[in-house]
């Protein structure tokens, strides 16, 4: 009979393994006697006897967990994922999205803040020169920003 254990404690370890708060059925020969034995008389851990023959796991395998981590946009979604995780290179898969959502959300924070087409179309009136409106269009790849600062170029240039 396959082996299914719940942890009263999400991430509490015994036997070599971070037990979640969810079911996980075990194959029945995950276990030697002693690891059993020891599960057994853990009171953290509800250990039952489950029919299935342990060919059914309600854990994913490595490579789906890897999947879910690497498709996750949120650290809160990476800590959920991370909870009772044992398998390094699942851990390790975590540490690395972990990471880039880190990068991903500075580079964010460094990231100017785009005028709106409105705020160009004000912020253009107010510009004397040539110059300014050329820093201006820099970059720029908005039709209607474009050609509210190429209409105060031509007034501009008419003045000359």
């Amino acid at each position: 009979m396959a082996i299914q254990i719940i942890s009263k404690k999400n991430g509490f370890r015994r036997c070599g393994i971070a037990h979640s708060t969810k079911a996980v059925i075990y194959p029945d020969d995950r276990f030697t006697a002693d690891e059993l034995e020891i599960l057994n008389d853990e009171p953290m851990l509800i250990v039952t006897e489950v029919e299935g023959g342990g060919a059914k796991t309600t854990r994913p395998t490595a490579p789906e967990a890897i999947a879910k981590v690497e498709a996750c946009q949120s650290i809160e979604g990476l800590k959920t994922l991370a909870e009772g995780e044992d398998r390094k290179t699942v851990q390790e898969a975590i540490a690395k999205r972990g990471d880039e959502l880190n990068e991903e959300a500075a580079a964010l924070q460094d990231k100017p803040k785009q005028l709106t087409v409105k705020e160009i179309e004000e912020k253009v009136k107010t510009i004397e020169t040539v110059e300014e409106l050329d820093a201006m269009a820099e970059g720029e790849e908005r039709k209607t920003a474009l050609e509210a600062i190429e209409k105060r170029r031509e007034e501009l240039t008419a003045k000359e």
